[in-house]
């Protein structure tokens, strides 16, 4: 005696993300996190249930165009796919958050970043510490460089952002460029600065008559003067 009992089959119709990911917002260059993941399949006969093994494209390092996560599913030779939205953060300014070290300078020295913090701001307000910017001028500063440019490049967009210095001239050297009336002495005589013109050279090239400001030594005569 043989017997037969209908079954049904149940195939895999589609699959939904039940619950969304723990992070759905990325920075340039990270990969998807799929922690916190649920992914649901609903049957031909409209069951559900929770199910694992899926993958998920792309695995990789997100770029600024990547809008979606794909995930994918396969039971029984039948594949379904669904889609996470995720959001890739973009550059939105930058800002020093702590100055560098050193920020007066004499003419001529070079901008010195040690101990600068960059912290770039994004779209969704989030902030970090970032590496890998630039500053101008990096040459020798002059009395005209009152701050410091910084640049900082990410996902194609680019911002900048400034940082005040001091730049002060400095005394290079002093010469007599006109001699005194009298140069000719009696032992106990006081020296007479008459006539007598100092100009002073500063570091940036210009000069200055400093005779004033100047003091003598010695100032009686003697005999070995």
């Amino acid at each position: 005696v043989t017997t037969t009992q209908a079954v049904t089959v149940l195939e895999m119709s589609s699959i939904s993300v039940k619950t969304a990911p723990n992070k759905t917002a990325y920075y340039i260059g990270e990969s998807f996190d799929a922690t916190g993941m649920v992914i649901e399949a609903t049957m031909s006969n409209g069951t559900k249930k929770t199910v694992t093994g899926w993958t998920y494209t792309p695995s990789g390092a997100l770029s600024k165009t990547d809008t979606a996560v794909t995930i994918s599913y396969t039971e029984n030779g039948v594949t379904k796919t669904c889609t996470q939205a995720i959001t890739i953060r973009t550059l939105s300014s930058i800002s020093v958050t702590t100055a560098p070290a050193k920020t007066a300078y004499k003419y001529g020295e070079k901008f010195s970043s040690a101990g600068m913090v960059i912290t770039a701001k994004y779209s969704d307000n989030a902030t970090r510490v970032v590496s890998g910017w630039t500053y101008s001028p990096t040459g020798a500063l002059g009395l005209a460089n009152t701050t410091i440019t910084i640049t900082y490049a990410e996902g194609g967009v680019s911002k900048t952002c400034t940082q005040a210095i001091t730049v002060s001239n400095y005394l290079s050297s002093i010469a007599v460029t006109h001699a005194p009336t009298k140069t000719t002495y009696n032992v106990g005589e006081t020296f007479d600065p008459t006539g007598l013109v100092v100009t002073a050279t500063y570091a940036d090239g210009t000069t200055e008559n400093v005779t004033d400001g100047c003091t003598f030594s010695p100032t009686v005569m003697a005999a070995s003067t």
